[in-house]
């Protein structure tokens, strides 16, 4: 893929109800699925932007979502305290995981597909497997509220971080922590690693996207992002060669990922814009915020 140098949008979907907080894309880059405060999940269809169907289950807002490399499971978090996972193909809930006293945060599903991970508002990080439903164990990121989760491409390491203003590495298979990367001021909302696995870019309230050496936890850079640049997520493209990230002010923002370059911006939200996910092929980009209640699809070039 060649370095994004501009993006027009090319739908708008409206369908939920109250405010969205997640999006995911199949690994296959057909279906989107979106997760909102009114209880749901919507699926749709990617290109033309038709919703398929909304499955119901959650008795509170729905807060994160993942989905398998395989493309047949959907895990879903909640306030309501559970984890739903569904079966993609009949829009069927497969099981629900119960164990969390709080809102469940964040999810991040291991590559296999047999490992999932969850953090909550009980302060405590559980890991699953996700089949059975079975916690494996229970830790915790210095005792703060973990805000996002982000799993490596080899399946071997766990990225935490939250309102600690620290990110803390860990074994995803013995669940010891490995270090703990001090750098941010101020809570951290999004963790993402790099399709290598080489590089992990951590943003927050502190209005900056760092990246870091994944294995020797050694900072690469600091981007500022100015004021009103509050970083609610950050998200690598499939080839690795750039961040897209949303922001407080509303915009969407690129970065080239070699030198720190801000490549351009987007504007359409009228919120702060609390998800980006590229399509696996990287030439389509979903968008959320908050209060809008619109998902955007942008076509990139």
């Amino acid at each position: 893929m060649e370095e994004i140098t501009k993006c027009e949008i090319i739908s708008t979907l409206r369908g939920h109800s109250d405010f969205l907080y997640c999006l995911a894309i199949s690994p296959d880059g057909q279906t989107l699925f979106s997760a909102s405060r009114d209880k749901t999940i919507k699926v749709w269809h990617l290109q033309s932007g038709e919703e398929l169907r909304t499955l119901r289950g959650h008795e509170s807002l729905v807060f994160d979502l993942v989905i398998s490399s395989n493309g047949q499971m959907l895990v879903s978090g909640s306030s309501d305290e559970t984890i739903k996972v569904w079966d993609v193909h009949r829009g069927e809930e497969i099981i629900t995981i119960r164990g969390h006293k709080g809102r469940v945060n964040a999810l991040a599903l291991s590559p296999d597909g047999q490992t999932l991970v969850s953090t909550s508002m009980d302060k405590t990080i559980k890991i699953w497997h996700l089949k059975t439903g079975q916690e494996i164990r229970t830790f915790s990121h210095n005792s703060s509220y973990v805000h996002d989760l982000t799993i490596s491409p080899d399946g071997q390491t766990l990225v935490s971080g939250g309102k600690a203003k620290t990110i803390k590495i860990w074994n995803l298979l013995t669940g010891q922590e490995i270090r703990t990367l001090i750098g941010h001021t101020n809570d951290i909302d999004s963790v993402a690693i790099s399709p290598d696995g080489q590089t992990l870019a951590s943003g927050g309230w502190d209005e900056t996207i760092k990246l870091w050496h994944l294995a020797s936890g050694q900072e690469i850079r600091t981007i500022p992002c100015g004021f009103l640049g509050t970083v609610h997520c950050a998200t690598f493209s499939p080839d690795g060669q750039t961040i897209a990230s949303g922001h407080k002010d509303g915009t969407i923002r690129f970065w080239q990922v070699k030198t720190g370059t801000q490549l351009f911006e987007l504007g359409e939200h009228s919120d702060g814009v609390n998800c980006v996910v590229f399509s696996p092929d990287g030439k389509r980009l979903a968008s959320c915020a908050l209060w809008d209640k619109t998902i955007k699809i942008w076509k990139l070039q």
